[in-house]
């Protein structure tokens, strides 16, 4: 075991003891925004354990979202159950060895089946059609919740608006300033960023387009078991427009060889469930935005962002800037 392993797992250790669980194994799963540990009970249970990165969500913030999916799950629509501390919290607190800060740490129940991204890898073209369009139609389910559904006082998530996706200060970062962009590109992507900011200050906000949405609703952050999908990872959820859900949906499949289908696919599931008002005008903006969101996440990060593995992704980012300049 690496020597940062061991550190993590005795912090989970650590944090496991605010918790009434007679633990059997404790397995590190990921360790990339959140660390997480697969706990297992000898009860056979499993949950996963969350050991949150300081400085992104407040105690205020995780609260909220242990709110809404209550809230969903209390709806019908099925997320990771929440399982308070012995004292009836939401959270505990730890601190990992070698670092300065107090990380929050959560349980959450495991969901079991796999992530409908490794599904798609080896689904027939109708199988991934019939995803798509599950995935769309649990996506306008989820809308139809936050639509009807009124927070609590005191309710807070981050806001992905205008300024939040593409302002000077974005929430995931200037991606305009990624080490691996050229000087050229840097421009071009500045100059983009001022097309999309005006686009979207302009654009409308009201119950039927903006509101508490997921944010990161890719098929990585989705499970599937059997037929059902469920949405997990809600660690970027906030308010914002609806169209930017369907955007992160879709946005590793824009250079698909079926790319039309599944979009088509995806926005038929959505609109089985609810209307999608001026969808065909305001999409393109928001599958603008994603990707040039997903690359300010990597520019704040300098271990990714100086990859040399992250270059190739640049080309379509840049010819997708130039043709949405260009009209």
């Amino acid at each position: 075991m690496s020597e940062l392993k061991t550190r993590l797992t005795r912090s989970a250790q650590e944090a496991l003891k605010y918790w009434n669980l007679d633990v059997a194994a404790l397995e590190l799963i990921s360790r990339s925004e959140n660390v997480v540990f697969k706990v297992t009970a000898k009860d056979g249970q499993a949950y996963a354990l969350r050991i949150h990165r300081p400085g992104y969500n407040t105690r205020e913030e995780l609260q909220a979202e242990l709110i809404w999916t209550d809230a969903l799950n209390a709806s019908g629509i099925a997320t990771p159950a929440h399982v308070r501390t012995r004292n009836g919290e939401g959270y505990a607190k730890v601190s990992l060895e070698g670092s300065p800060h107090t990380h929050a740490v959560g349980m959450i129940e495991w969901v079991p089946g796999m992530l409908l991204y490794e599904r798609i890898r080896t689904a027939s073209d109708s199988e991934v059609d019939s995803f798509f369009h599950k995935l769309g139609a649990l996506i306008a389910r989820l809308h139809d919740q936050t639509e009807r559904w009124q927070p609590p006082a005191g309710f807070t998530r981050r806001v992905w608006d205008a300024n939040g996706l593409v302002g000077l200060d974005p929430l995931w970062g200037k991606f305009w300033e990624a080490p691996v962009l050229k000087s050229e590109e840097s421009t071009l992507l500045f100059e983009v960023r001022a097309q999309l900011h005006k686009t979207l200050t302009d654009l409308e906000q009201n119950p039927e387009t903006f509101g508490l949405i997921h944010a990161d609703l890719h098929p990585r952050n989705v499970m599937i078991d059997g037929e059902s999908l469920q949405a997990i990872d809600f660690d970027d959820c906030g308010f914002g427009w609806h169209y930017y859900d369907i955007a992160v949906a879709f946005n590793e499949f824009t250079g698909h060889p079926r790319t039309n289908a599944l979009q088509e696919s995806l926005l038929k599931g959505y609109r089985s469930v609810r209307p999608l008002a001026h969808a065909e005008v305001a999409l393109p903006a928001f599958f603008m935005v994603r990707p040039l969101v997903s690359l300010g996440w990597i520019s704040a990060r300098p271990e990714l962002a100086s990859s040399k593995d992250i270059r190739p992704r640049i080309a379509p980012i840049i010819a997708a800037a130039e043709r949405y300049l260009a009209g």
